[in-house]
């Protein structure tokens, strides 16, 4: 190939395998006994649908419930807000992905909305708030992912 070819075959590949805008969004915060989790995802396209995740690490010793009530408020660029009520399962359910790093911390993933499509581009902010106080110390960290969907 020449060298002209070699530099136009380069460009394309960098234009086609260049993303403006990553796949995922993932953010995670250890804090123990926070009780509250404020987190922000920038949406930039209202034509892509999204599939949204939370994530938990807790102290398995000492939460023995089989699920951590949690309230998501999701604040739009324009300052509208909703809430969710949700029960985080902390045992194996489809789609929820569990991992033991120890003895006693536990790591969970848990599929939340899928087909997301949001009206308004931006900052988005989600606050992730622990409903039981008994639980604020034993939850060492809290995170959220949006992904991109096929």
């Amino acid at each position: 190939m020449t060298t002209p070819k070699i530099l136009a075959a380069a460009l394309l590949a960098l234009v086609l395998c260049s993303c403006s805008h990553p796949r995922e969004q993932y953010s995670f915060f250890f804090a123990p006994g926070r009780g509250a989790y404020d987190f922000e995802l920038r949406i930039d396209s209202s034509e892509a649908r999204y599939e949204t995740s939370i994530a938990c690490r807790y102290n398995a010793a000492y939460i023995r419930d089989t699920v951590i009530p949690v309230t998501i408020t999701v604040t739009a660029p324009d300052g509208r807000t909703a809430e969710d009520f949700i029960d985080l399962p902390l045992e194996l359910r489809e789609g929820v992905t569990v991992r033991r790093a120890d003895g006693s911390r536990t790591d969970i993933r848990w599929p939340w909305r899928r087909h997301v499509q949001v009206a308004d581009t931006g900052l988005w902010k989600v606050t992730l708030s622990l409903d039981a106080a008994s639980q604020h110390r034993h939850v060492q960290g809290m995170g959220i992912s949006i992904r991109l969907e096929d």
